[in-house]
């Protein structure tokens, strides 16, 4: 395998471009980019898709309408489908629908040649939408969607589903369901029954409810449920469960009774024997009669209401007058009143309106503003299910108690009849109990009216006032009170003694009864939490719930003042537990990163607390710095942490609709509608966004953070490349469909991109074009977006099918291509995409669903977390890790800033500071090595810096750097040159394509050099032998002389530097091509060191004074003119490395012809070369003889060098060469 290592500093990213004859790079100014050619778009069948409407070209730019095929003919089962032929013979038509079972995934028929079909096996009343394809050859498009079409109902209903069976007091069971899956037809109602071994209760709903609550039932009793559905062909399938009711709770402190005998107020355990007398408050106390009794059991008062006044007394000891207090004194007579025990307010009639104040304080009570048509008799308050109740002439209403809202409410009659004598209310059993004068029955009805039910009949008196506890009644006709006795079908009542003194007994007057116990004023019990969320960070986890849902026929205004318990556990283990929350969120702090934690949380009242809910998930990695979301929401970009639901920050605004983001280190890069690139730096206090200055018609974003350029998609289906310091622009991405969706790895040198049906990736040098994903476009499903991580070493990419996301992981390769198999996460969760928004971290997806809201879901779960209710439109994960330097900078990085912290060592900073710039050297040639393929560039193959000294794997060239092969070449006594002029034109030939293709990927070498190319052979014969651009920055250490340190710099290669490089520090291609021609120059010389008489700090004044090498040895002059070229003194006038390579060919080409052509031609002998030279600074190697054609010259600068006259006037030349010193 190979390993690909990059390095951050210094470098030029490179550009993609894919090698199949579809795809193209153009070059092109940001300001003058034109449409790409029509010759490359396939115009005899297009098809787009424009939100839910297509549209076809058909050949010759004749343009047509596909429109939604409509129905025919509906059956309960079957559906015929016709569509608009396109008055093609060769086409080709497939249908398709979708609808509730297949969760908006499209099935489609067989194909057909006509323009109807009768789709089959449907089920009865569902609705279905249908789509036709046309297709002709490989070219197809799609309609816009049918209307619904409903099948006609068939059959009998499937069975409901039961979704909760509840019994909280035991006398009442509580059951929700939801509509069956196949209804086959119009829902007319619903059969319930309720069965124990002792009796039967048969409800039956309408169509339209989906709860009931079924009354009375008995404690501590096994019932079964069933549910069974009706439609117009009778009843369905049956749905069962079942439930054991709650044993009855015995009463701490007994039950008591109070009651009022005219201006008497009186209270008796119910237990009590027959000689207990009734405790007293002295009527001499009270002036009028009483109208109103309530209590309030926690508080342990009692409340009473006579003539205008309103009194609070302890409910401990009636006789004991000190506590008496006058609560509230109104100005007319008070009728009737009730305590409110959850709210802890009383609410009172008087002249026929209703008021509410506070339990301690009613000097400013408040009018609720009913309208009553009569006077009350009787009101009750009922906070346990939100309702208050008041007793008319006309019957019984009830309206919703006030709330925070201030919202006037109107009251709704639900017990129309003038013949009730008066009610009491079963909060738990969710009942009214009402007794009908009219009948002589007591009755019950649902806290609607809509289910009444006679519990007893024949009660021979009037009820004046109702008491109905534990399945219990006590009333009173006004001339006594009246305790049932036994629970059998006949109502059976006793007299209750309320007398205040045994001896005389005392009858008619009573009114008022009231129970004073626990269970007359109950707390509600709460259903467990919805929603639960946990957002976890690397060492907490932020927890979020809604409130329980509301009880069943309880109004807005019940009582919800629940608080809450969370624990947190790992491996079953509690680690952190919270109780008495009274918000609906909670941080649970000081956790373990990596590591998998269970939340569970319960919603809490006084009588009890909730089932439980849970969420398990896994705490983020360890990181320096927490990720956070860089939002767009509106014309603003917000930053949000990973952890939370809350903006935390406003980071810009005044930016437009943003369409896409990323980011590189403190630089937030985004695109908006306008098609424009922006930029902010968050460390610039001034916080100035940045434009590239002309539109770039950008959609989606990426940045390629070690070489620093930007890639957007533009024109639909091409991806552009540029930077942000210059305005130059590259499309050099041509794809078939556009372009949805960019990431960059810039570590493995790939970009992926996505298409509406594809997943696509090739290496930035533009190898290895692989195709990840294919869709078919006629299943329906959608690419909806990619994502990179390059910690974990995954690509993650979305397919949309129907209503439902499916997710894909498969590996990152250091080569971009992908040899693992995807894995695929069918069904991950439910959900849409917006916009191709999804980014990752830590094992888990972030993504805008179809709200344009933020959600994120960890790989192993179904379901995912609304991070934020804000709409947005962009969106990316900010995280220093997310884009790094390579594993062994950072490393090595760590190592010696630790180094250069410590104070007690003694070193020697230069020392350090050289193994630094070594380690820079390292990665520069680590970086450009691996990203680079081509036979003409060395292959890197692997790195190792674990331990010194460090290890570079590279491809295995035998014949080992150009300098040595070269100067192995050189003719000796025994033998004569070994490369002829052909053999160093092949050379140098091999070298310029190698440099070509390094100009082509914009990568500056600024080190082009003999000793920096390698050749493949050891053989100076071998046809196969070919050289290589390699060494990027390694060949130092070998060839230490050839370089020379500049005060404040590192190491230069001066000899080969160009003169603006000595001068002002500038490499760019125009240097490399300098150095080029130098490299020919030790072509020719077979490896000579450049100016050879020179030192290195003489070599920078002779360049910058116009100084060049002379013309070699055996030079053809075309070729050394080629060299001067290369060394203009302007930059612009030197030629590029493409038109060096074809001159270098032609000029090989001309040489290999004109050797062909010479019968026995031995080839040209470079005599300057007869034996090793002696290493002198001037003058000619003494044994060196010169055969006929060389002559010795003396140039203007009083050097010696050798003039060579060719017999041809073409490679007539004059050769300014000097002895030279080799090294």
């Amino acid at each position: 395998m190979w390993y690909l290592f990059v390095f951050a500093l210094d470098f030029q990213s490179f550009i993609c471009f894919l090698t199949a004859a579809e795809r193209k790079i153009v070059s092109v100014d940001s300001e003058d980019a034109e449409e790409p050619s029509s010759s490359t778009v396939n115009t005899s069948w297009l098809w787009q898709m424009d939100g839910s409407e297509q549209k076809c070209q058909v050949k010759e730019d004749v343009v047509c309408q596909l429109a939604a095929p409509y129905s025919t003919w509906i059956g309960s089962h079957n559906i015929t489908m016709t569509w608009e032929s396109l008055n093609q013979s060769d086409v080709v038509y497939i249908l398709q629908w979708t609808g509730p079972s297949l969760s908006g995934i499209w099935a489609q028929a067989e194909n057909v040649t006509e323009s109807t079909y009768t789709v089959k096996q449907l089920d009865p009343f569902t609705c279905y939408k249908f789509r036709v394809w046309a297709m002709i050859a490989e070219i197809h498009a799609c309609s816009p969607s049918s209307p619904c079409y409903q099948t006609k109902p068939f059959g009998l209903p499937s069975s409901p589903s039961i979704e909760s069976i509840e019994s909280v007091s035991g006398e009442s069971v509580e059951v929700r369901w939801s509509l069956p899956k196949k209804p086959g037809g119009p829902i007319l109602g619903f059969n319930l029954n309720l069965t124990s071994n002792e009796h039967i209760i048969s409800v039956t709903t309408g169509g339209n409810v989906f709860f009931n609550t079924f009354y009375p039932t008995f404690h501590n009793t096994t019932y079964r449920i069933s549910i069974a559905a009706v439609n117009q062909e009778g009843q369905g399938s049956v749905a069962e469960g079942s439930i054991t009711t709650p044993a009855q709770v015995e009463q701490n402190g007994g039950r008591w009774v109070f009651a009022s005998r005219w201006n008497s107020l009186r209270m008796r355990e119910e237990d009590a024997d027959f000689f207990t007398t009734a405790l007293c408050l002295s009527d001499s106390l009270i002036e009028s009669n009483i109208t109103g009794v309530a209590v309030h059991y926690s508080s342990s008062h009692v409340y009473f209401s006579e003539g205008t006044r309103i009194w609070s007394k302890g409910a401990g000891n009636l006789t004991d007058h000190s506590d008496l207090k006058l609560l509230h004194s109104a100005p007319l007579e008070v009728t009737a009143l009730s305590v409110d025990w959850l709210y802890q307010r009383i609410y009172y009639v008087s002249s026929g309106k209703v008021y509410y104040c506070g339990l301690d304080d009613c000097s400013f009570p408040v009018d609720m503003n009913l309208n009553l048509s009569s006077d009350a008799v009787n009101i009750i308050a009922d906070p346990y299910n939100g309702w208050l109740f008041l007793l008319l002439s006309s019957g019984i209403y009830r309206c919703p108690l006030p709330d925070a809202s201030d919202q006037q409410h109107e009251m709704s009659h639900i017990v129309k009849t003038h013949s009730v004598s008066n009610f009491v209310v079963s909060f738990l059993n969710k009942r009214l109990v009402y007794h009908d004068k009219s009948d002589q029955t007591l009755n019950a009805t649902s806290m609607d009216g809509l289910f009444p039910v006679t519990l007893y009949t024949n009660v021979n008196f009037e009820a004046n006032s109702i008491v109905y506890e534990d399945d219990f009644f006590m009333l009173t006709n006004g001339y006594a009170l009246y305790k049932q006795v036994g629970q059998s079908q006949v109502a059976t009542f006793n007299e209750f003694t309320m007398d205040c003194d045994i001896i005389h007994s005392q009858n008619d007057g009573f009114d008022n009864i009231c129970a004073f116990s626990a269970s007359a004023q109950p707390y509600p019990v709460p259903r467990r939490p919805r929603h639960l969320q946990v957002l976890f960070g690397s060492d907490k986890a932020n927890v979020y719930w809604d409130k329980p849902e509301n009880m069943i026929e309880a109004s807005p205004s019940a009582w919800q003042n629940w608080t809450y318990a969370i624990n947190c556990s790992m491996n079953d283990l509690a680690v952190m537990s919270f109780s008495g929350i009274t918000g609906t969120s909670v941080t649970v702090p000081d956790l373990q990163s990596s590591q998998q934690y269970n939340v569970t949380v319960w919603a809490c009242s006084p009588a009890g607390c909730s089932r439980s809910v849970s969420y398990e998930g896994t705490t983020l990695q360890p990181a320096d710095e927490p990720p956070y979301i860089a939002a767009a929401s509106d014309d603003e970009i917000w930053k949000q942490d990973l952890d939370s639901i809350e903006f935390m920050e406003k980071i810009v605004s005044h930016i437009g609709d943003v369409q896409d983001m990323d980011w590189c280190g403190s630089t937030i890069y985004w695109t908006n509608t306008s098609g424009h690139i922006n930029w902010i730096e968050l460390g610039n206090q001034s916080l100035s966004v940045m434009t590239m200055p002309s539109p770039m018609n950008a959609e989606a974003l990426a940045f390629d953070w070690l070489g620093q350029y930007l890639y957007w998609s533009c024109n639909s289906n091409q991806i552009c490349r540029g930077s942000t310091s210059d305005h130059g622009v590259e499309i050099f991405l041509q794809a078939e469909q556009k372009i949805l969706s960019l990431v960059i790895d810039s570590l493995n040198a790939a970009i992926y991109w996505t298409t509406e049906t594809s997943v696509e990736v090739c290496r930035l040098d533009g190898e290895d074009y692989q195709l990840l994903d294919k869709l078919s476009v006629f299943s329906g499903k959608e690419v909806a977006g990619i994502t990179l991580n390059v910690i974990e070493g995954n690509l993650y990419w979305l397919v949309q099918d129907g209503s439902l996301l499916n997710l894909y992981r498969v590996n990152i390769s250091p080569h971009g291509r992908q040899k693992s198999k995807a894995v695929e996460f069918a069904r991950w969760t439910t959900s849409q995409i917006s916009y191709h928004q999804v980014g990752s971290y830590s094992g888990r997806i972030v993504w805008l669903d179809e709200n344009k809201q933020l959600r994120i879901q960890e790989l192993n779960q179904n379901n995912s977390v609304l991070m934020s209710s804000k709409t947005l439109t962009a969106f990316s994960v900010v995280q220093q890790m997310l884009k790094p330097l390579p594993v062994w900078y950072r490393r090595h990085k760590k190592k010696i800033h630790g180094t250069v912290t410590q104070t007690g060592v003694d070193f020697h900073p230069d020392v350090e500071l050289e193994y630094i710039r070594g380690l820079v050297g390292l990665g520069n040639a680590c970086f450009a090595i691996s990203q680079f393929n081509h036979p003409n560039i060395l292959r890197l193959l692997g790195v190792c810096l674990l331990n010194e000294p460090h290890y570079l794997i590279l491809e295995l060239m035998e014949g080992g750097d150009l300098r040595s092969y070269l100067r192995g070449a050189r003719p000796t006594n025994t033998r004569k040159e070994l490369l002829n002029l052909t053999s160093l034109l092949d050379i140098s030939l091999d070298a310029a394509t190698g440099c070509a293709y390094l100009e082509r990927m914009h990568f500056v070498h600024r080190d082009i050099a003999a000793r920096n190319c390698l050749v493949s052979f050891r053989s100076f014969t071998d046809p196969e032998r070919i050289v290589k651009i390699g060494d990027f920055g390694l060949a130092r250490d070998v060839y230490k002389n050839d370089y020379y340190r500049k005060k404040g710099e590192g190491l230069l290669p001066v000899r080969w530097m160009s003169p603006e490089s000595l001068t002002d520090g500038i490499f760019n291609k125009y240097s490399d091509v300098w150095a080029f021609g130098v490299l020919l120059w030790e072509i020719m010389t077979l490896g000579k060191l450049p100016y050879p008489t020179y030192t290195n700090h003489e070599v920078l004044s002779h360049i910058n004074t116009g100084g060049r090498l002379p013309s070699p040895a055996g030079c053809p002059q075309r070729l050394y003119n080629l060299m001067m070229s290369c060394w203009s003194k302007e930059p612009t006038e030197r030629p590029n490395f493409q038109c060096l390579e074809e001159t270098l060919s032609k000029l090989r080409d001309y040489e290999a012809d004109k050797r062909a052509n010479q019968n026995g031609a031995e080839g040209h002998v470079n005599q300057a070369y007869q034996e090793d030279e002696e290493e002198v600074c001037t003058g000619v190697d003494e044994d060196e003889v010169l055969e006929t054609g060389l002559s010795p010259m003396l140039s203007n600068e009083g050097l010696n060098y050798l003039m060579y006259r060719a017999e041809s006037p073409d490679s007539v030349r004059t050769d300014s060469s000097t002895p030279t010193e080799d090294r």
